[in-house]
């Protein structure tokens, strides 16, 4: 999701400040790493981009309350985390749903890997917020 949203926020002209899950950090880190630097070859804001991870769920819960700063929070993740933060943030929340993931299979694909694909998709953490629904 990290790339997604920060896609999402320069496209649409905004700034975005990322909070990932502890079981990425070191790909998030990573992912921020690569977005900043593309940004800054564009000769584009670089702090468009921003991450919280390192301050962890405290971090998260200042940035929750930081009125006047902070215009909206717009929580990705399980229904815990999403009700969480609209129960807890004192800053506007554009509440998410849980999402409808699709896994599209083009016809060059190879079979056995589009196979795996489609199996850890939907049954490797069946309950997390990006796994498949619809294939």
């Amino acid at each position: 999701m990290t790339v997604d949203i920060a896609a999402l926020a320069l496209k649409s002209g905004n700034a975005a400040i990322l909070r990932g899950g502890s079981a990425a950090s070191h790909t998030n880190e990573m992912l921020l790493s690569i977005i900043r630097n593309a940004l800054r070859a564009c000769s584009a804001p670089v702090d468009a981009v921003q991450s919280i991870d390192e301050y962890g769920r405290e971090g998260a819960t200042a940035l929750m309350n930081t009125r006047g700063s902070v215009d909206v929070l717009i929580p990705r993740g399980g229904s815990d985390l999403i009700q969480h933060v609209v129960q807890n943030a004192r800053v506007p929340v554009i509440e998410t749903g849980e999402g409808n993931v699709h896994v599209y299979l083009d016809e060059s694909a190879d079979p056995d890997i589009a196979r795996n694909v489609a199996m850890n998709a939907k049954t490797s953490r069946p309950s997390v917020c990006n796994a498949a629904e619809t294939l």
